[in-house]
């Protein structure tokens, strides 16, 4: 399940951690796919499990951050409360269509033996995060992790976080107002065939629904198919003279 609309919206909230990522429409979205979807640009790591500590990683176009203060200009390894962050150019990727760049990874060593992984890109990021379930329960964009996947779905994670961080819980220093994406999918993401049988499924799964739009249902169903165009498209763009 993927957010496409822009704002502040939580990653995982529980008792003792709080995860907040602020995803918004980029520049290549925009010029190359056509449509007003988001990326994640940034994501906000706090709570009781690193003594309320605030951790930000940026996209390369800002910065990595410990309680408001910028921190690892470059490759190295720095500590925030009980956190260790390494900055290097190792680790798995999350998402291989910029494969082809050079690798700026944040690695993130939380209590407990929690962990997440940052990949910085130009003008967006990918995280992956790997935490044991919360005793009290949780939930967020990632999920509530009580074994019923039914309500993790797209429609119902939208129902629960769709209308975004409220502004009083918001952990990042200015809040980004809520925007709900216009565009339908661009046909490089879906073929004729699998759009139509994307507006018909969201146009009935949308009807009821306050903070998922019928672009974004259509947008969530066809990204598992952008995989080989966009990293074609993002090749092109990132290094234009290969294909001059």
């Amino acid at each position: 399940m993927v957010f496409y609309s822009e704002g502040d919206f939580w990653i995982v909230k529980s008792d003792d951690a709080e995860i907040q990522g602020r995803f918004e429409a980029t520049q290549w979205t925009k010029d190359n796919d056509h449509t007003d979807y988001s990326s994640m640009t940034s994501i906000i790591v706090s709570g009781e499990f690193i003594h309320h500590h605030k951790i930000e990683v940026q996209s390369m176009e800002g910065r990595i951050a410990c309680n408001g203060h910028s921190i690892l200009h470059g490759f190295g390894e720095a500590h925030c409360g009980p956190a260790t962050i390494t900055f290097n150019d190792h680790g798995e990727l999350v998402d291989d269509a910029m494969s082809f760049l050079a690798h700026k990874v944040v690695h993130i060593s939380l209590p407990g033996g929690d962990y997440i992984q940052v990949n910085r890109w130009p003008n967006f990021i990918n995280a992956e995060i790997v935490m044991k379930p919360s005793r009290h329960g949780q939930d967020g964009v990632c999920g509530n992790f009580n074994g019923d996947y039914a309500d993790d779905s797209g429609e119902e994670l939208h129902r629960r976080f769709g209308h975004g961080v409220a502004p009083h819980e918001d952990l990042f220093s200015d809040h980004l107002k809520l925007h709900v994406p216009k565009a339908k999918p661009s046909p490089k993401r879906c073929d004729e065939k699998e759009i139509h049988h994307a507006y018909h499924v969201c146009k009935h799964k949308t009807f009821d629904m306050v903070h998922w739009s019928f672009p974004e249902c259509m947008g969530d169903m066809c990204d598992r198919n952008k995989g080989s165009w966009q990293a074609d498209a993002l090749r092109k763009h990132y290094h234009p003279q290969e294909h001059a």
